[in-house]
């Protein structure tokens, strides 16, 4: 017999049917006696279900996070409304978690169901305990809310609300961390259980009038604290931002600053969870700082550069001379300049910068605004909607309901859906696909079912929703995701559309991502686009199928290595050296024989880029080339750097020969030729000769000299230790 393992992994189409049938069960128990049919039959289901999942480990853990549930540190589709019902049934009852272990009897399994269902008003943890102690149930364990993790003090104002006592338990959790009330070390495995947009949702109902550094460093510890045995993870990275970035703006800043102090002590860890993050989410989290103005200690500066720099996907565009061929998706190189923390005083005034600060200060809160009748009664109406909505779709899962109400509920629903997908109310959207897939998987009305989703995946459907990508996009993005992903491949057509009519560079980047999202599913569907005449779908194409790694579209890729348009050029050419495609670097090679300078710098840029060592050889020679003008120095420049993002010690030798020599007519030139010498110097291994550069560096009078040598000197004691 194998050993079950606490460790395996579970499956979780099995774990979500155990729920949903946990769910049905309950609810059958709590209006019909033991011998019901509708007890029997969703009892024995639920019991078979958990049984399935016991044969795969000794115990089944359940989390509660107020309306969602977490296994193994995951949280379940918290959009699907039987999981969210159940979640919410037992946080009533203020149970943290609920294990099923080995040997479960389906007594066992009846006797829980039916001590919670008893009223409320008359349970608490002790009354649990001691009725499932009567009932012998022994393979369930609750646990509970832990109120003596609180300390008594003095009340405070601090919530903005009614008295604290009177708040759910997770807000007083949270508000007893803010404020010290509560033992950290007592909450933090209970608290780090919160999905990111709750967490938020408490923190930002917190006047911030009293809080400080301390304050938040203990949610942010808590948040994502970790036993000597659990490392910080790229995942407590992602759960971490998404939670800083449901925050009030004020309050944002705060839990940045705070970010960076903790993750600065821990260097070892921080490497470990960005190298588990994608480039996007590095991007996104360094975009944010620089947003926010927070300066980032050098090590984790440095740090953070290199994982955005080193990983596979990359936005970084490509540089012709001191121009980036950016036009839809990146920002220019020298406007990039313009909002480094140097310059940044130079364009905007200090009286700006006030008015912006007094706005990021505002507290809507503290002020009263009378609405409109008639605005009232708009919300009114849509909260109305969205909760008959909710009702609808339970009705809909219901195990009793007939064929006819069934379809009759479906026609309901959608016609709401279509009204939701108007107002950008994706979520909603997306629960009416989980509904149907979920009977469906059941094998419940299963005609009725693909008929309502015919009628979602139809071109009229798709064509509204994507419209109302491109109105509300920027505001839902994690919705958007979710739905897309419901309409399967049959949606790419009409976002490719949508990209090649969209003027907003914004949302070309959200319809960009949703194709790419797919991967090589999007690859034809882009091909078929690629005999556009407009240059701009021709990179957008060749874009797409370069980033969803389309081997099967290099043939159709190839072909446009010699287009005219030079950002075409540049995308195709990535598109074959990302897949390391020989064609590719056979171009790379004619280019640089090129007479035409554009063409010789977009090459550079890429063997650069695309670290090709086979025309390794090419930028020595360039870069030996004895120079005649200035334009000569400044030729060499991005030879410099290419190579240095290739790293080959070899070529070192080659460099100190540069940043030793003299120049009486070309010493300016000659002195940036040098000094990106010296930035480039951390991508090589420590030599010798890179030591004696650095230390010539430092005793240099010039200011950009000393500050780069002492860069290069604090990276290699960093290596030593």
């Amino acid at each position: 017999m194998v050993e079950k393992r606490d460790e395996s992994s579970l499956d979780t189409r099995l774990l979500s049917d155990a729920i949903i049938e946990l769910n049905i069960s309950r609810r059958n128990i709590s209006i019909y006696p033991r011998e019901h049919p509708a007890v029997k039959q969703s009892l024995s289901k639920a019991y078979d279900y958990l049984q399935k999942l016991l044969e795969l480990r000794n115990s089944i853990n359940l989390g509660i996070a107020k309306d969602t549930i977490v296994v193994d540190e995951y949280y379940l589709d918290k959009k699907n409304p039987v999981f969210r019902e159940f979640a919410l049934y037992l946080n009533r009852l203020n149970i943290a978690y609920v294990t099923f272990l080995s040997g479960l009897s389906m007594d066992e399994l009846f006797s829980f169901h039916k001590i919670l269902s008893e009223n409320p008003s008359e349970l608490n943890e002790e009354v649990i305990n001691e009725r499932l102690k009567e009932e012998g149930v022994k393979h369930i364990r609750i646990g509970f809310i832990d109120y003596s993790a609180f300390v008594i003090r003095e009340p405070s104002d601090e919530y903005t609300g009614d008295s604290v006592p009177d708040k759910g338990l997770w807000e007083r959790y949270v508000y007893g961390l803010i404020t010290g009330t509560i033992r950290t070390e007592a909450v933090s495995d209970r608290i780090s259980h919160l999905p990111p947009d709750r967490l938020a949702d408490i923190v930002n109902k917190i006047k911030s009038d009293n809080m400080d550094d301390e304050s938040y460093d203990r949610v942010i510890t808590s948040y994502i604290r970790r036993t000597s045995e659990r490392a910080l993870s790229g995942k407590d990275i992602r759960r971490l931002m998404d939670f800083i970035n449901n925050l009030k703006p004020a309050l944002k800043r705060q839990f940045l600053k705070s970010t960076v102090r903790i993750t600065e002590k821990d260097l070892v860890n921080m490497k470990k969870a960005l190298s588990e993050l994608s480039v996007n989410r590095i991007i996104e989290f360094l975009d944010t700082l620089n947003e926010h103005a927070i300066e980032l200690p050098e090590t984790l500066r440095n740090l953070m550069d290199r994982f955005a720099k080193d990983a596979s996907f990359s936005f970084e565009p490509v540089f012709v001379g001191e121009t980036a061929l950016v036009d839809d998706f990146f920002m220019d190189d020298e406007l990039a300049r313009l909002f480094d923390k140097e310059n940044f005083s130079l364009y905007i005034t200090e009286r700006y910068q006030k008015d912006i600060q007094r706005i990021i200060d505002y507290n809507a809160e503290e002020k009263t605004v009378a609405l409109e009748k008639v605005l009232i009664e708009d919300i009114s109406e849509e909260i109305t909607q969205v909760f008959y909505y909710e009702d609808l779709i339970e009705l809909a899962l219901d195990e009793n309901i007939s064929m006819d109400d069934y379809d009759e509920i479906l026609k309901k629903l959608t016609e709401l859906v279509d009204e939701f997908i108007n107002t950008a109310r994706f979520s909603h959207v997306e629960k009416l696909f989980l509904m149907l897939d979920e009977n469906t998987h059941k094998g419940r009305f299963v005609e009725i079912n693909n008929k309502w989703k015919n009628h979602l995946l139809s071109p009229e459907f798709m064509n509204k929703t994507v419209d109302s990508i491109r109105l509300h996009g920027r505001e839902n993005r994690e919705e958007i995701e979710g739905l897309v992903n419901r309409f399967g491949d049959r949606i790419i057509p009409y976002l490719i559309d949508a990209l090649i009519e969209e003027q907003s560079q914004s949302l070309r980047r959200l319809l960009l991502s949703l194709i790419i999202h797919f991967g090589n599913r999007a690859i034809p569907f882009a091909i078929k686009r690629l005999g556009d005449e407009r240059w701009y779908v021709k990179r957008n194409m060749l874009y797409i199928i370069s980033e969803c790694g389309g081997v099967q579209g290099l043939p159709h890729v190839k072909q446009y290595c010699h287009h005219e348009n030079i950002k075409v050029r540049a995308e195709a050419l990535k598109a074959l050296l990302r897949v390391g495609d020989r064609y590719g670097i056979q171009v790379l090679n004619e280019l640089l024989n090129s007479k035409v300078e554009e063409d010789i710098e977009l090459a550079i840029r890429l063997i650069g880029s695309f670290k090709v060592k086979e025309l390794q050889g090419r930028l020595v020679d360039m870069l030996k080339k004895h120079p005649r003008s200035s334009v000569d120095f400044h030729k060499k420049i991005p030879v410099v750097r290419a190579l240095g993002e290739i790293g080959d010690p070899s070529v070192v030798k080659y460099l100190k020969e540069i940043f030793h020599s003299r120049s009486l007519l070309f010493k300016g030139v000659l002195d940036k030729l040098k000094l990106e010498i010296l930035k480039s110097l951390k991508n090589y291994p420590v030599t010798e000769d890179i030591k004696e550069m650095t230390e010539t560096a430092l005793k240099s009078s010039k200011e950009d000299f000393q500050r780069e040598g002492a860069y290069l000197k604090r990276t290699f004691l960093r290596s030593q230790g």
